[in-house]
């Protein structure tokens, strides 16, 4: 058994595995750093070669650990709520085949054209504001970017499904 000098750990290979790993390592990270354009093509060649093979592993995992996914996924939704609300939005099209689609990022598109206040009763939204279509879908309207906006849950539950119009009117504005 030889002992390794630099950090004297006996071994019995013709080399010390623990500093041959912190060499390669280093020598790694180096050549990573400078060469950023090659490590990524070379990543990238990888992960398609064994594209199968990955995802049949990773299916493997999710199929015997179901409660680390379903903690994950929980994990993600809890911080991005207005991706969910889109992805909802548009699952519930496609279930009653109304059509279109809603761009991922526009909720944070109509915060910031509404600047954060309900277009009905211009309070605040706060946390808890609803995706709401302008002209509902049993109206006519269609599952538009263009037909949403931003309503807090009280205007929103309040308004339902009636005309934009009317609703507004019902509420004292004059349109």
């Amino acid at each position: 058994m030889r002992t390794c000098r630099k950090c004297g750990v006996g071994y019995e290979t013709a080399y010390c595995m623990p500093c041959r790993r912190a060499g390669d390592k280093a020598a790694a990270t180096k050549y990573r750093s400078a060469h950023p354009e090659n490590f990524r093509a070379s990543v990238a060649r990888s992960r398609a070669r064994h594209r199968d093979k990955r995802n049949s592993r990773a299916a493997k995992w999710r199929l015997e650990n179901p409660e680390h996914v379903a903690e994950i996924l929980n994990r993600w939704l809890a911080k991005n709520p207005n991706i969910r609300r889109v992805y909802e939005q548009n699952r519930n099209a496609r279930k009653t085949k109304n059509g279109g689609e809603l761009s991922h990022g526009l909720i944070g598109k109509l915060y910031k054209l509404q600047r954060g206040k309900c277009p009905c009763c211009g309070n605040p939204l706060g946390e808890n504001y609803h995706l709401d279509h302008v002209m509902p879908l049993v109206l006519g309207g269609e599952h538009e970017d263009r037909n949403m906006q931003l309503l807090r849950q009280q205007c929103n539950n309040q308004k339902h499904a009636k005309h934009p119009v009317d609703f507004m009117q019902s509420r004292g504005f004059l349109l």
